[in-house]
């Protein structure tokens, strides 16, 4: 298994996935790639990112419920006659 996985990865970091690409070399590509890769890389890429931890944290609250905190207001309290 080991050396059916290491020899997937040499192949893998053998051959450059640019060759698959007509576009890449052209001057358009550059262009593409310099957009992307510009100043504000680092700003869109955190816009793109954050909505991913505020959606896994509303998928969590629904599927275990509120934190205990918020529940335990919400609890009744035996009424003692």
């Amino acid at each position: 298994m080991w050396l059916r996985l290491m020899f997937l990865l040499a192949i893998l970091m053998a051959v450059p996935a640019a060759w698959a690409c007509p576009v890449c070399d052209s001057g358009t590509g550059q262009q593409v790639r310099s957009g992307i890769f510009d100043e504000n890389f680092g700003d869109t890429l955190l816009a793109v990112l954050l909505p991913f931890p505020i959606l896994l944290a509303i998928v969590l609250v629904i599927h275990f419920g509120p934190p205990s905190m918020m529940r335990r207001g919400r609890e009744r309290k035996p009424h003692v006659q």
